[in-house]
């Protein structure tokens, strides 16, 4: 029930932040090419997602989610992206008041959202070859970030429960070597491969 209530915030806290920043800042509500991204923890960043939104080709999205893997018709908002548009404001607008109703996990009304507002939006898939599904990475016991050259996210959305997720983080070297210091500030000679990132090979 705890873990409900907390996740069927998600919608309200993503409105509040796109509209400030829609408000405040007109400039990077005028870009094309400005991005709200939102990150579940379990998610971790191989390498920097920015980068492919900059230079992937505009395609008119209001917003990109990662697929569920073989549940190809399930968008999931673990790793979210949203353009300051009219549609992802009707999106977070109709997935808030469907979790306003009754707390629950976010993923199922997320896509209830999606299919009530039919053409009203447009909704892009992630490809799932670079933003990865745990089924496609964690549970792949052949997968690593360091030998895989075009992962951008891997997500550890099948494996429930803190130590589950960390064993798997563990498993594949994807988990700082201290617990004191921020991945993103770890120097890049810190890391095996010399990106910004602690990925770092499993012992």
């Amino acid at each position: 029930q705890g873990f409900a209530s907390l996740m069927s915030r998600r919608a309200a806290h993503l409105s509040t932040q796109l509209r400030i920043l829609i408000q405040s800042s007109p400039e990077w509500a005028a870009s094309p090419r400005s991005r709200l991204i939102f990150s579940d923890l379990d998610a971790i960043w191989i390498r920097d997602p920015r980068q492919w939104f900059r230079s992937e080709p505009l395609q008119g999205c209001d917003a990109w989610a990662q697929t569920q893997h073989r549940e190809r018709k399930l968008l999931n908002p673990g790793f979210l992206a949203l353009a300051p548009t009219p549609g992802s404001e009707l999106l977070l607008t109709d997935w808030e008041r469907r979790l306003f109703k009754k707390p629950q996990r976010n993923l199922p009304v997320f896509n209830e959202a999606i299919s009530a507002l039919g053409e009203a939006i447009h909704i892009c898939a992630l490809p799932p070859e670079l933003f990865l599904s745990a089924k496609r990475s964690f549970r792949n016991r052949h997968w690593s970030p360091l030998r895989d050259p075009s992962a951008i996210i891997a997500h550890a959305n099948w494996i429930d429960g803190h130590d589950d997720k960390r064993a798997a983080f563990q498993a594949v070297g994807a988990w700082l070597l201290r617990s004191d210091i921020s991945p993103l500030v770890v120097p890049a000679s810190a890391a095996v491969d010399r990106s910004p990132y602690a990925i770092h090979p499993p012992n």
